[in-house]
């Protein structure tokens, strides 16, 4: 599989929120970009950037995980939108699960606020 490499910081820049909120959340997290070491590390318990599919910034309390033994921290989510033909993927120790999703079965999906922006912005 290919590897994809980007940079973070410059399409952060070009993205355009879809709202206040995301206006908001892009703002925290280019701040936490520019001021944090170890951005993607578990151990950085300030936060950590965790990536899905860009079509949305989010802005996370995550809280205290006794049985990993981490603190209550942030994830500064962008979530990332992939399409592609080549169905094989891998699943890395950081995902819970991973899979690809038609816009019907994404919107099958339990709804969340996350879920409900990203199909108004697919379908616009």
């Amino acid at each position: 599989m290919e590897n994809i490499h980007f940079d973070l910081e410059s399409e952060l820049e070009k993205y355009q929120p879809w709202d206040s909120d995301e206006t908001c959340n892009l703002q925290l997290t280019k701040d936490f970009i520019a001021s944090s070491l170890n951005l993607f590390s578990r151990s950085n318990f300030a936060g950590h950037i965790s990536v899905s599919y860009i079509v949305d910034v989010a802005v996370n309390d995550i809280q205290t995980n006794e049985r990993k033994n981490e603190p209550a921290h942030k994830h500064y989510d962008i979530y990332f939108m992939f399409t592609t033909p080549e169905e094989n993927y891998i699943i890395s120790d950081e995902s819970n699960d991973l899979k690809w999703f038609t816009l019907d079965e994404f919107k099958r999906l339990e709804p969340t606020l996350n879920r409900l922006v990203f199909i108004q912005k697919w379908v616009a």
